[in-house]
């Protein structure tokens, strides 16, 4: 991810948030000082791993007939990468 923004960054002055919103994964600290700054989504890594760690001792107990996914909450941080549309340009 950080090559890509390197070359967002340097590439495509003026067309954020305007022609292409970027909407990304990356630490959510991290992605405020990419240029410009990037719309997140934010995920809990403790849960993650938690959970991760959870399905994996299931695995490994070969415990049969529990289900290997689980979602977890996340929320968007909006930053200046995306543009908001408004209803009537939908």
């Amino acid at each position: 991810p950080l090559v890509s923004v390197g070359n967002l960054r340097e590439g495509c002055h003026g067309i954020f948030p305007d022609d292409l919103s970027v909407i990304s994964f990356e630490k959510k600290d991290c992605s405020r000082w990419f240029c410009p700054p990037h719309t997140t989504i934010d995920q809990d890594v403790s849960q993650m791993a938690a959970g991760a760690m959870s399905i994996l001792r299931q695995v490994i107990d070969r415990r049969p007939g529990k289900l290997l996914q689980k979602l977890l909450p996340c929320h968007l941080v909006v930053r200046d990468s995306v543009r908001i549309l408004d209803n009537s340009s939908l």
